[in-house]
This record gives structure tokens, sequence and C-alpha cells, in this order.
């Protein structure tokens, strides 16, 4: 009939149904996905497991040694407090036995620790009682963490003595509260994936674009790929049993929530970084900045003393460094890097001609160089052996990292 109208969905009403779908379809292969990657995952792992007959071994804090640094008892824990004056701390056992094919993973609880520390777990085999092996401890923002142990070759036959190592900084006291070796279990496993992806390894050369999580078990980016590949064949096989055309919004959604898993753990490894980052350098100024540097501190105090005993700018000073630092070129740079604005000339191993010296220059030897020879007598810096160039200097400074010269 003229005039009728054919009666249609409300335009509010059908869009949202077909979102909603679409976002459950998402959602349901996803989950799907999960459950059989982690119902795989287990299976791998735990071929043939029965339930242990092994119980967790635990060493609370008071019932280790402390060998060397300093620190004592407080209730069931032992807090270390400072380093020794060699700059270490070692806390063991003692003597024990311990079955390391029973325990694969550690899970350590210690309150204190930080970025940047350098804690090694350590342990002695029957088998070889002389060979001490370490790792390195790692730190997830919290007090309890896991640590596979099985991966590393050494973890094999009966363990003799394990322990705790503390080397080159200790800002604050480190609490010792439990170390708690672990027989292999579905809870462990899973717990030991979450303690993976929760690890902050702190700064490094390749932090900047990648998050690197050792032995982590399952690997974030492998995980995620793994999730959205498999949720991509689960859909597609549903499309094929129910013969219905695929909807690009739902792969997708797929792609993108799979990313987003990616990008959240990405992000949370920034915040940690941010956090760091202020914790060592906020409301410091530039020469601060430098010193809470670890890495860097002996460099730049170095340089500050240098400077120190150089003359107005401009000045030359050429730079030799000791043939074991050949290898090191980053001593070598930041040395450089530091003495500006001054004109550096970098001089390699061996010492600038003559004809390139000039009275007033400064000669900075870095390291130890039992190459060349000075004679404080008659004011001379010679080399031995095919190091023929002989200079007139005198000594400006000297310290355990080089010495200073200028040329007269």
């Amino acid at each position: 009939m003229k005039g009728m109208l054919l009666p249609l969905p409300s335009p509010s009403t059908a869009p949202t149904f077909s979102f909603w779908r679409m976002l459950f379809t998402a959602l349901g292969v996803m989950v799907l996905s999960g459950v059989l990657l982690v119902g795989g995952f287990l299976a791998y792992y735990l071929q043939g497991f029965t339930l242990p007959e092994v119980q967790p071994r635990v060493w609370r804090g008071d019932t280790l040694q402390l060998v060397a640094g300093q620190g004592a008892s407080v209730g069931k824990t032992l807090e270390l407090q400072a380093l020794s004056s060699g700059g270490q701390a070692i806390i063991s056992s003692g003597k024990m036995t311990l079955t390391a094919a029973q325990y694969p993973v550690l899970e350590y609880q210690l309150q204190g620790l930080q970025p940047g520390m350098e804690v090694v777990f350590f342990w002695r085999g029957e088998t070889a009682p002389e060979k001490v092996v370490s790792l390195p401890l790692r730190w997830d923002g919290e007090e309890s963490t896991l640590m596979r142990l099985d991966h590393h070759p050494a973890w094999r036959g009966a363990i003799i003595e394990f322990g705790l190592g503390f080397r080159n900084t200790l800002p604050a006291p480190v609490v010792i509260k439990e170390l708690d070796f672990k027989p292999l279990s579905a809870t462990t496993l899973l717990a030991l994936v979450g303690s993976d992806w929760r690890t902050f390894q702190g700064w490094s050369q390749r932090s900047i674009n990648f998050v690197t999580k050792g032995n982590a078990l399952v690997p974030p980016l492998v995980g995620a790929a793994a999730w959205a590949g498999l949720a991509l064949c689960l859909y597609a096989m549903g499309l094929v049993f129910q013969r219905r055309y695929w909807d690009w919004r739902v792969i997708g959604t797929i792609f993108l929530l799979a990313w987003l898993a990616v990008d959240i753990h990405w992000q949370a490894d920034l915040w940690q970084q941010l956090q760091a980052t202020y914790e060592r350098y906020g409301g410091k100024g530039w020469a601060e900045k430098h010193r809470a540097a670890e890495e860097d501190k002996q460099l730049f105090e170095f340089a500050a003393e240098i400077k120190a005993h150089l003359g107005p700018i401009p000045q030359r000073v050429f730079l030799v460094t000791a043939k074991s630092l050949a290898e090191d070129p980053y001593t070598r740079l930041r040395v450089r890097y530091h003495l500006l604005p001054y004109n550096i000339h970098d001089d390699g191993a061996h010492l600038p001609r003559q004809a390139d010296a000039q009275k007033g220059d400064y000669l900075l030897i870095l390291g130890p160089t039992p190459e060349f020879m000075f004679d404080p007598e008659k004011g001379f810096l010679r080399g031995r052996g095919r190091e023929r160039t002989k200079l007139a200097v005198k000594r400006i400074h000297e310290s355990a990292m080089g010495v200073l010269y200028q040329l007269r």
C-alpha cells in the first residue's frame, strides 16, 4: 500500500546489541584461550606430577650466620646494618644438606631490598665443595619474591651450604626474614610466572627499549602472542562450525586486549624506573646527581680532582690510558666527558710525540702504566721498551686512578 512504512529496528538499540555481542565473543575466546594455555603450561611442566612427599624447607633469618658485615638478630629475623670494611656482607646457612632436585624454587623474604643493590644467592654442592656458585637476586617491589633455581646447571645433587652476598653498596639496612625452598607444584609454577612478570631489573643499557625478564618461564611478549594467536584460532573454528561470517571487530578486539596486556606491563616497568630514578636523583643538584650514580661516581670525583689542578680554560690535556683499559672504552670515554670543556686529546696507550706537545700542556695517565717511568729528580717521563718518547714534565697530582703531569 502507498504510504505504508516497514518496521525497522531502533537505531539506538540495534548497534548496541551488536557491540555487546561482539565484545562478549572476543572476551569469551580470550578467556578460553587463557584457560587452555594455562592448562597446557601446567601439563608440560608437571608431567607425571604427583603430590610432593617432601615439604618446603624454611630457614628464618635468626637461624642464619652473619659471616661478614655488621648486623644483629631481631626477633625471628636478621638485620644487616652495614657492609664490612672490604665492601661486602656474607650471610651463610652453615653446614646443611639439601637435595637440589626436590627443591627447584626459592622464595626469599627480604625487607629493604632496592634496585641497584648487588645481592646474590650463592651455594656450594657436595660434588665440588670448593666451588661457590651464585645467582643475582631480583627485586619485584615486594618483600616476598620467587626465583627459579633448577635452570642453573650447578643446582644438582646435594647442596651443603647456601647464603646471601651483598657487595659495594648498602644504602639502608636489609632485614632477612625467610629463605624458603619449595618443591614443584601447580601453585608454585603460577606464582613463579607472576613473580617473573613483576620483577624489576633496574636500569641498564637495554632497559630503555626492552623489558628483560632473565630466566622467565613465560616471557610476557611470547605469552601475549600465544594468547592472541590461540584466541584467533578458536574464533575461526567457531565460525566454521556455526557457518557464520567473521567480524573484523572481534579480531581487532583480540589484538587490542593482547596489546593492552603487554603495554600495561611495560607501563608498570616504566613506573618502577621512574620511582627508582626519583629515589636516587630527586631533589639533587648537578654534582650530587653525578655522585649518586654508583656506576659513575668514582670517575666523576676523579675528574673533579683533576679539574681542580688544571689551569683556566682553554687548556690542552693529553689522555693516556693503561693497556688494561684498552678493552674498556667506557672508562676512557667517561673521563673525557667529565673533563669537558677542556680540550682532550686521546692518545690511547702511548705518550704524545714531542712535536705535538707544548710547554704548559697537561698529560693525564689513567690507570696503572708500568710501561712508563717517571724520574722525579730529573723531571722526565719516558717509555720503556719500544716506547722511546721522553717528555720533560712535573707531577701535579696523583691518585689511585691516575696521575696528572704538566709539560715543562
